[in-house]
């Protein structure tokens, strides 16, 4: 199967890829969401992995309007706890890190672990993996990623830090989502804590598999019924 995932081996999507498709995969790297859903809908990739939310900034909007654009389908999920590190090249310490690079979500989720070094200027870039694997070519001193453990394994680099991210244990078992009685599975007032992905792939008679409705109307109802709660808990209104 030919999968699209954002970022490079070790970026959370590949993770999740992974997990969900085992590894006897092909992985197509896109560095942005954008380019992704042509891959799927020209038949490059079967399904592209994507996510839409994260338990500290809430939906991703833009991806909401590439799936929408796209007409793409949802054929499942996976929810991922998120674990950031803060990795530079072996023998360096936090105290030589002037600069930390890694993609804005990440930065985000990390930002009062920086509160207490305010010497480190944080950067905005497009992937975490691919952030780790230029610093290990390039040889880049006094510059650390936030990324996963597995792209510090591959792209060996010492963990100055790990579990970095605000919040902990980011995430709870949750049932997958059912119409009940009332119509939608109420797990998913839940989701303010939990990060999850969502698999795309065309709805086209004879490619792929076309969602359910009760599939496809949890997510509207859920993405109606939370988003107030997620902009109150962001702002702190």
């Amino acid at each position: 199967m030919k999968i699209a995932i954002q970022g490079i081996r070790g970026s959370y999507h590949h993770i999740v890829a992974e997990n969900y498709f085992g590894q006897d995969n092909a992985f197509l790297e896109c560095m942005t969401f954008a380019e992704m859903p042509s891959l799927v809908l020209n038949g490059d990739a079967d399904v592209a992995v994507m996510a839409i939310e994260n338990s500290i900034a809430g939906a991703i909007l833009p991806n909401y309007a590439l799936i929408d654009e796209s007409s793409l389908s949802i054929a499942g999920e996976y929810y991922l706890p998120i674990h950031h590190n803060l990795m530079a090249l072996k023998g360096q310490k936090i105290a030589d890190v002037k600069e930390v690079y890694s993609h804005p979500m990440a930065l985000l989720q990390c930002r009062k672990f920086f509160n207490r070094y305010p010497h480190i200027h944080l950067v905005e870039d497009k992937d975490t993996a691919e952030v780790a694997r230029r610093i290990q070519d390039e040889q880049l001193k006094g510059v650390a990623a936030i990324a996963s453990s597995l792209a510090a394994e591959i792209y060996g680099l010492d963990i100055l830090a790990s579990e970095i991210q605000t919040i902990k244990d980011n995430l709870r078992s949750l049932d997958r989502a059912k119409r009940n009685a009332n119509g939608f599975d109420q797990s998913f007032s839940q989701i303010c804590s939990e990060r999850y992905e969502w698999f795309f792939r065309r709805s086209i008679d004879g490619v792929g598999k076309t969602p359910s409705e009760s599939v496809q109307n949890t997510i509207v109802a859920h993405y109606r019924k939370t988003m107030g709660i997620r902009l109150f808990c962001r702002f702190g209104i």
